[in-house]
């Protein structure tokens, strides 16, 4: 009797083993999340000068904000030959950030001031400074709120007069995605660089669940060879009448007209994606 009791828990035991995974199994990769790689249509020169923070295309033209303390700048761009065709100085004791046009304005974040610098589209003349929380990273507008990120997982929405309106979570099945940088609004969906990463993702506004991931590691491969921390991918703007993606990086050479070009991947190559994506 005393043998079959053993025998009883040995087998229970083992049971038990096989139907609990082990906290250091990783999840299998959600199939909902769309994988993307850049084909290249066009390269473009870019200043290597330039510490990207902002990009836009407006009128045929790239509206660009440039970092760094000293050397920011708002700069308007002839987008094929890499013209600077006018550019504005902002003052050495701020470090610009993202930048967005909405009803005839640009507004230019700055990284830890708390000051965003709005300026007329068409003259470039400074017309006001708004104040506001925290740090200022990426900007975009989907044509009616400003649309910010400040480095975190969490993406904010504002109205014309930057009020807060409501905020989103950004995740990655079900894990938040941070480092988020560069924003720009494209056929109802939010892009954002994750800085110092070769990944930008595609998030529903909604509720902030990345739906696709665009993996640029040739870009990067490209124009910074040698994987500088600073010069990393972050340069995201949308030419709709081509509806070809426009991407370049900080001090990179090259601005690349892009096509998107969904890949199929096996379960063991999401889960290279998704991590690296969440890396912190």
């Amino acid at each position: 009797m005393k043998y079959l009791y053993i025998l009883f828990i040995g087998l229970a035991l083992t049971a038990c083993s096989n139907n609990v995974s082990s906290p250091d199994t990783d999840p299998t990769p959600s199939e909902d999340v769309t994988i993307f790689r850049p084909t290249i249509i066009a390269t473009y020169p870019h200043d290597t000068n330039a510490f990207t923070q902002g990009l836009l295309l407006k009128d045929g033209f790239l509206y660009e904000s440039t970092g760094r303390y000293g050397s920011s700048t708002l700069r308007k761009v002839n987008k094929t030959d890499g013209t600077v065709i006018e550019s504005r100085s902002v003052d050495a004791s701020f470090f610009a950030e993202g930048l967005a046009e909405m009803n005839g304005q640009l507004i230019q974040l700055t990284w830890q001031a708390r000051r965003a610098f709005v300026y007329d589209f068409s003259t470039f003349e400074p017309t006001d400074t708004i104040s506001y929380d925290g740090e200022g990273w990426g900007l975009t507008t989907d044509g009616s709120e400003y649309i910010m990120s400040n480095g975190s997982s969490t993406i904010v929405f504002r109205d014309e007069n930057f009020a807060i309106t409501r905020s989103i979570t950004v995740t990655l099945d079900g894990s938040e995605v941070t480092r988020l940088n560069e924003l720009e609004y494209i056929n109802g969906f939010i892009y954002a660089n994750v800085w110092q990463r070769d990944y930008i993702v595609q998030i529903q506004p909604s509720d902030g669940k990345v739906v696709g991931i665009i993996e640029c590691d040739v870009l990067d491969g490209m124009s910074n060879p040698n994987g500088s921390t600073s010069a990393v991918l972050n340069g995201i703007a949308w030419d709709s009448a081509s509806n070809h993606f426009l991407l370049t990086g900080k001090l990179w050479p090259d601005l690349y007209e892009v096509e998107l070009r969904e890949v199929q991947s096996s379960s063991t190559e999401r889960q290279r994606l998704f991590t690296n994506v969440l890396r912190h």
